[in-house]
């Protein structure tokens, strides 16, 4: 005989056969939690989805602002130096003019991303107002004899607080910023450095004043400081690990928040302003250089100036197990700066609202399933306590002890019926006792009659109709010979002894239905 191992399912499932009340809660809770878990599966999902969106709308937002903030310090260097190229070209003279240095003064000093406006010209004439390294006026005169270079300090309200003449050891002809202009009649940058003066970021912006013949007379130039863009950066409260980053065309770092310690180099290198002599500004660190991790990671992940896609899409990086999305923002090359703000965001920060929300969730489920608990606990109990009595009566039935049925009381409609049915098949038995005797029944209800056994049944029955004619001679020899297959049943001898007595008395009427000899028997 071949035996066939359990299959895995069969192990899955235990052998004792769980209750009646388990499975109505099973089967109501069970779609209820799959219920309750889908609806915060999808509410999750949308929170992440309007986070994201609204994460697109915060960095459009900034971004707004950030290339506002960076176009308004390039326009008000535009606007002055156009004018003053205006008054510049109307004049055509430099030495020694009084209102250059007057209206110079007057735009630097109300003007606070401007540190200086100066223009040279071809002979080395040079004219400047300046706030940094000190507030002070500037002229050199190479047309007089001999040759003289003037620093007047002032105070804001323009008053003299301190004089120094001098021979001019400074020929602005030789300085990057003049000898880099090219004659072209628009706004020229240079890119961003640090002053020498200051230490402080910042850009320088040249135009040329040319001849009829396009040749260049004299070069205006406006020294703008980009430390307004780190503090602009700092203000912007994006998330506590996420940030705004400024990036040129050579992905150098010229803006960032003031918080972050990013670990750029130190050193001031060389300078191209007014008094620089070259025009060397790899003292910014570039993207790679960054020693924050995950700054440099979320910034490299963009890839190189041109290389990364112009559109809404996010460039995620991961570092020390957190997930950081880059958005680039590509502005300024209207105006000769080409330079991209990268707003990195951390996820989790993104995510923290909606997780949030979700672990809500989660409690407002568990509290709504324990409630329905305590609600479907008592149905399932009352449901299965009318079953469980059904099944007893069942088997009550089943062992022929119909007087020991109880009837169920139930509002469900299914358990009346069956109720019903389950009292009807009581009141059959009942019948059935009443008509064979008690051993028979017995015998029925173990399952122990034999196949001659229903020759005695029938021979008991044909007794009890002969006794119910008052035929007690037939009646006598239908229970005699019943018992030849029972002899030991007592129902039978009874029987026929109460038909010898009956017969004995003369008795010829039919018995009262309601004998209690049949009843006894």
């Amino acid at each position: 005989m071949k035996i066939l191992r359990p299959t895995r399912l069969a192990r899955l499932i235990p052998r004792r056969l769980a209750s009646f009340r388990f499975a109505i809660l099973l089967l109501f809770l069970v779609p209820m939690m799959l219920t309750v878990m889908a609806i915060v599966y999808k509410m999750s999902e949308r929170a992440e989805s309007v986070v994201y969106q609204l994460s697109s709308r915060i960095v459009e937002e900034i971004a707004e602002k950030v290339v506002a903030h960076a176009t308004g310090i390039v326009r008000v260097a535009e606007g002055h130096l156009l004018s003053n190229a205006a008054v510049a070209a109307a004049t055509r003279v430099i030495p020694g003019q009084v209102l250059f240095s007057d209206l110079f003064w007057q735009q630097v000093v109300f003007t606070p991303e401007l540190t200086g406006l100066y223009i040279a010209d071809q002979a080395g004439n040079f004219v400047q107002a300046r706030t940094e390294p000190e507030p002070a006026t500037r002229v050199i005169d190479r047309g007089a004899t001999p040759p003289t270079e003037r620093i007047i300090v002032r105070d804001r309200d323009y008053r003299p607080l301190a004089h120094l003449e001098r021979e001019p050891a400074f020929d602005p002809r030789e300085r990057p910023w003049y000898v880099n202009t090219r004659p072209e009649r628009r706004l020229q940058w240079t890119d961003a450095y640090r002053f020498s003066g200051s230490g402080r970021l910042g850009i320088t912006a040249t135009y040329p004043l040319l001849d009829s013949e396009g040749r260049i007379l004299a070069v205006l130039g406006a020294d703008a400081t980009l430390d307004s863009l780190s503090a602009f950066l700092s203000r912007q409260d994006i998330g506590p690990n996420s940030a705004a980053f400024l990036l040129d065309d050579r992905d150098r770092l010229i803006a960032y928040p003031h918080r972050l310690e990013i670990g750029a180099r130190s050193d001031t290198g060389p300078d191209v302003g007014p008094d620089a002599g070259s025009a060397d500004t790899n003292d910014l660190p570039t993207t790679s250089e960054i020693a924050l991790p995950w700054v440099r990671n979320a910034l490299t992940s963009i890839g190189p100036f041109g290389a990364s896609a112009r559109s809404d899409h996010a460039y995620r990086s991961v570092t020390d197990g957190r997930t950081y999305l880059a958005n680039v923002v590509y502005f300024g090359e209207g105006f000769g700066l080409p330079w991209r703000l990268v707003i990195v965001l951390d996820e989790a920060d993104l995510l923290s609202e909606a997780q949030r929300a979700l672990q809500e969730s989660i409690v407002v489920s568990a509290i709504i399933v324990m409630l329905a608990l305590f609600v479907v606990y008592p149905i399932a109990a009352t449901f299965a306590e009318s079953v469980e009595q059904l099944t007893r009566n069942t088997q009550l039935l089943r062992l022929f002890r119909p007087g020991e049925v109880v009837p169920v009381k139930s509002a469900f409609r299914e358990i009346r019926e069956m109720d019903q049915a389950i009292c009807g098949m009581r009141e059959t038995m009942v019948l059935v006792e009443s008509r064979l005797p008690t051993e028979v029944v017995r015998a029925l209800a173990a399952g122990t009659l034999d196949a001659e056994e229903p020759e005695f049944i029938r021979l008991c029955e044909l007794g009890f109709s002969k006794y119910r004619e008052g035929a007690w001679d037939e009646a006598i020899a239908a229970f005699s010979e019943a018992r030849l297959y029972a002899p030991d049943d007592r129902a039978c001898a009874l029987l026929i002894a109460h038909c010898e007595r009956q017969r004995a008395g003369g008795e010829v009427a039919p018995p009262d239905p309601a004998d209690p000899m049949i009843t006894r028997a």
